[in-house]
């Protein structure tokens, strides 16, 4: 038993799933309730994507011994990667109740609240794993992420300064710590870090997106292109790396080459992720290649996807007040309320509005904080933070605003946080000044602008 477990896991170490899922289908027919078999089949079937077979082996393993703890984690894991989400958190749910000192079951359960959108309930778990095993790095390195997603940077941040070392250098916390620092746009710091975890884990893409990344923000294109050649010869065809050299490419004025690229590695039209779909809307805009019609059917499907996430138009959730006798409300959402060109054009339009007739709110995504900054809040009536929670999250924030309405200026470049608008928080949405071709999306009613910016 024990050499055909082994002959497993051998298989499975490299990368021959196949191959292992017939000998697991072998021995199952001959030892369908040895427990560290099935959970070995499992976790290949759960690799290639066949969640209901493995959740017959657990069934046929949980028979024997229905009590089994790390059958019932598996089966809990499985039903989480089948997309039953609702389900896994139940089991979760009851097997932390049950075994409350078990680190994992912690971790298992943060996964679940976090793919689930539950945040807060994530960091609890991630929090309850570390209480447990303060120096547990997968759990510490979560936690992080999580308060980073969450908006708690400086909580973060007082978190990372009291590490133990050995927690850390470990590579799944610095991980973590440089993408707060990307966050914070601490992109020298974030980019050494991560140069660092490329030479020791090349085999995670993530590094070398997170490290390009940086590099880009810095205005270092040539360094950009060079680590994400090196990092396409470690993962040949990997997605996210090809659509940022492509995006890279054509920033240095390689358009065809880059639009390969681009199209090579989005996928299809119907299931464009947001940073495929607006790397081709900006690039195919701006450098003309991609026609308006085909701009607008992925527009128009990526729209559909967003739509299809909430609960209808937000704004009609609330009873509005009545225009007369008080002013418009007036929201300008932007990626870009600091020193760039958006910020310094949109500043006089803000400290221009009459008050008498407008009220100004400010809903700011932008990640920088410098002067211009302060002065573009100066000229808003309302200020408001809108870089952290879900697209439905801060449409909800937004709805619950009554603003008659929303501004946004940023279309599809970099944080803009259009996918908001597709919750239709605000009765008339528009769009201004940040991006320089039309959305195509049906949530925004009008596009701003006079002959020379048309």
């Amino acid at each position: 038993m024990r050499d055909a477990i082994n002959l497993g896991a051998l298989l499975r170490s490299q990368g021959r799933l196949k191959e292992a899922s017939a000998h697991y289908h072998r021995c199952m027919g001959r030892f369908p309730a040895e427990a560290s078999l099935v959970l070995n089949g499992v976790n290949c079937l759960r690799d290639l994507g066949e969640h209901g077979q493995a959740l017959q082996w657990l069934a046929l393993g949980l028979a024997s011994q229905p009590h089994n703890l790390e059958l019932l984690q598996a089966q809990a894991k499985t039903l989480l990667a089948q997309g039953e989400k609702a389900e896994a958190l139940r089991q979760f749910q009851a097997l932390v109740a049950r075994h409350p000192g078990q680190k994992g079951l912690w971790l298992d359960l943060g996964l679940c609240c976090h793919s689930m959108g539950d945040r807060a309930g994530a960091l609890g778990a991630f929090e309850r794993a570390t209480a447990l095993d303060p120096l547990d790095a997968k759990a510490m390195a979560n936690r992080i992420t999580l308060m980073k997603e969450l908006g708690l940077l400086e909580a973060a941040e007082t978190l990372i300064k009291d590490l133990p070392e050995s927690l850390s250098q470990a590579n799944d916390v610095k991980g973590a710590i440089s993408g707060l620092w990307i966050t914070q746009q601490r992109l020298e710091e974030a980019a050494a870090l991560l140069a660092q975890l490329c030479e020791k884990e090349p085999e995670q893409p993530v590094h070398w997106v997170n490290r390009a990344a940086c590099l880009r923000g810095l205005k270092n294109m040539v360094a950009c292109t060079q680590v994400l050649k090196q990092g396409l010869r470690w993962h040949p065809g990997h997605g996210d790396l090809e659509q940022a050299l492509g995006q890279s490419l054509a920033e240095m004025g390689r358009h065809g080459a880059a639009m390969e690229l681009l199209r090579r590695s989005c996928g299809p039209i119907e299931q464009l992720s947001d940073s495929h779909l607006f790397n081709l809307q900006f690039l195919g805009a701006g450098y003309g290649l991609i026609a308006p019609a085909e701009r607008r059917a992925m527009a128009r499907h990526w729209e559909a996807r967003k739509r299809a996430e909430g609960v209808g138009p937000l704004w009609a959730d609330t009873i509005r007040d009545p225009l007369a006798n008080r002013p418009l409300r007036v929201g300008y959402l932007s990626a870009d309320f600091a020193n760039h060109p958006v910020g310094r054009f949109v500043l006089p339009v803000l400290q221009q509005h009459n008050r008498e007739e407008v009220e100004v709110w400010g809903l700011s995504c932008c990640p920088h904080q410098d002067k211009l900054r302060e002065k573009l809040e100066a000229a808003c009536d309302h200020w408001l933070d809108v870089r952290f929670g879900s697209d439905l999250e801060v449409a909800r924030v937004i709805s619950d605003l009554k603003l008659d309405v929303l501004v946004e200026l940023g279309g599809f470049t970099g944080n803009s946080r259009l996918a908001v608008l597709a919750q239709r928080p605000a009765p008339l949405q528009l769009s201004y000044l940040g991006f320089y071709a039309p959305t195509y999306l049906e949530a925004i009613d009008g596009w701003i602008g006079d002959e020379v910016l048309f």
